[in-house]
């Protein structure tokens, strides 16, 4: 691997180097992807044919956007620390999203500050 992978854009947790994430019986290649390293962020991407195509999409940054959707993404994940039984946080976090989506008039941070009073 000749460039560096960047941390993960949601967690900040370095990522885990590029791998194989599907393969045909006969050992071809079909896709490479790149993990986050931390096993509560589940950030991953696997569906890009080559290892350096794997390699720039995990370092594509938008830039003053995806600092605005990252603040807002770690908060997501701070306010569903407490995650619900048999799910990873992002399993719940889409709950609380959904239930946003659903009530429509609110905000999703109003969505997640009343995740305490849930079950």
């Amino acid at each position: 691997m000749t460039d560096a992978l960047l941390p993960c854009p949601f967690c900040g947790n370095p990522p885990r180097d590029v791998a194989v994430a599907f393969s045909l019986d006969n050992g071809a290649v079909n896709y490479y992807g790149v993990e986050c390293s931390n096993h509560d962020c589940d950030c991953s991407l696997k569906s890009e044919p080559t290892e350096q195509g794997a390699i720039a999409r995990w370092n594509r940054r938008s830039g003053e956007q995806d600092a605005k959707d990252t603040a807002l993404y770690r908060e997501l994940l701070y306010a569903v620390s407490k995650k619900w039984p048999g799910e990873s946080r992002h399993e719940t976090a889409l709950r609380y999203i959904r239930r946003a989506e659903e009530e429509g008039s609110k905000e999703l941070a109003a969505a997640i500050r009343t995740q305490g009073t849930e079950g």
